[in-house]
């Protein structure tokens, strides 16, 4: 039933192929790919979080330049945080009626019936979504995070990056301004030949960030 479950069993047996999804012909073309991705995952889910990876570091290994940490320990768990959260369902529910749930590992609703929670703000700076701000989130909140990172790769670069100009500093301040410009080619990663040669490709994997 739970999924990090089979994930430990399957690495203990030296199987994680078992795993990678069979409907997905992308997937089971690039198996052992998938399968250097998935000890990405187990790194950022090690139980010791002194060595779980920064967001930087993981964005490196997503580009090939960084190597996947060695003895990885794969007897993670799943914590439940023992902090109360008030929970709000559909339209139809008024948060006054909200019901109290532990917190999961999850940023958002760990209920299908859930459309967004009430919480306190965690997270990483740089990487957390506007709405946190108003302490109502959904499952989105991933999404945003997720898309810093993507582009912190397309632009070869943090998204806050103290050694550059002050109005060059923030990387989405800086996105924002080129996308305004119509210039974002100016921002994709000049360091890496790869991203230089499929620059179209690049902006365009921008635009999903967008």
């Amino acid at each position: 039933m739970h999924l990090l479950d089979l994930f430990k069993r399957k690495a203990e047996e030296e199987q994680l192929l078992d795993i990678v999804d069979k409907y997905n012909d992308n997937m089971q073309t690039h198996r052992a790919e998938v399968v250097e991705m998935i000890r990405v995952v187990v790194w950022c889910l090690q139980s010791d979080f002194s060595r779980r990876p920064s967001m930087s570091v993981v964005v490196k290994v997503l580009e090939g330049s960084v190597d996947v940490q060695n003895n990885l320990d794969y007897n993670f768990t799943t914590p439940v945080v023992p902090r109360p959260i008030a929970v709000v369902g559909h339209q139809g529910d008024a948060i006054g009626a909200a019901t109290l749930l532990f917190a999961s590992t999850l940023s958002g609703p760990s209920d299908k019936d859930q459309s967004q929670v009430v919480t306190m703000m965690r997270g990483t700076p740089g990487y957390l979504a506007p709405e946190w701000f108003s302490s109502i989130i959904t499952k989105k909140v991933d999404f945003y995070s997720f898309g810093v990172m993507v582009l912190e790769m397309l632009c070869g670069r943090k998204n806050l990056d103290r050694s550059q100009l002050e109005e060059d500093m923030h990387l989405l301040d800086l996105f924002k301004r080129k996308a305004e410009e119509e210039r974002l080619l100016d921002i994709v990663d000049k360091y890496n030949d790869n991203m230089q040669t499929h620059r179209a490709e690049v902006v365009e994997m921008m635009r999903v960030v967008v």
